[in-house]
């Protein structure tokens, strides 16, 4: 799910997710772990490619994961509350994302710290 967080206006949002699907990649035998400073892309279908994005009708925003949320049933590496702040307004409408994809890009903590 996605709500907008307050104050509203403020482009920041709260994301739950039921479950991550592709949790693994092929360059990595870690699984993937949301972390502050991630840059995601939230999708209104499977994007394969940026072309696919750019596809009329469809919904999709940049974001980068502000704030993690700890959950006391779940284990460190499948975090599922998190905060974003979204490059543009995404319209949060009653089954406008019945079905939402989130596709990690990459994480900037270690570009901003050199």
């Amino acid at each position: 799910s996605l709500d907008e967080a307050r104050p509203y206006g403020t482009l920041l949002y709260n994301v739950k997710v039921d479950y991550w699907r592709n949790r693994f990649s092929d360059r990595g035998k870690e699984p993937y772990r949301t972390l502050p400073g991630d840059i995601v892309v939230f999708s209104d279908a499977k994007p394969e490619t940026v072309s696919d994005l750019q596809r009329v009708g469809r919904t999709w925003a940049l974001a980068a994961v502000t704030n993690i949320t700890e959950d006391e049933n779940e284990d460190d590496s499948t975090t599922t509350y998190f905060k974003v702040k979204a490059s543009k307004d995404i319209e949060v409408k009653e089954g406008m994302w019945k079905s939402m994809f989130v596709v990690f890009l990459i994480n900037i903590t270690t570009n901003k710290r050199i």
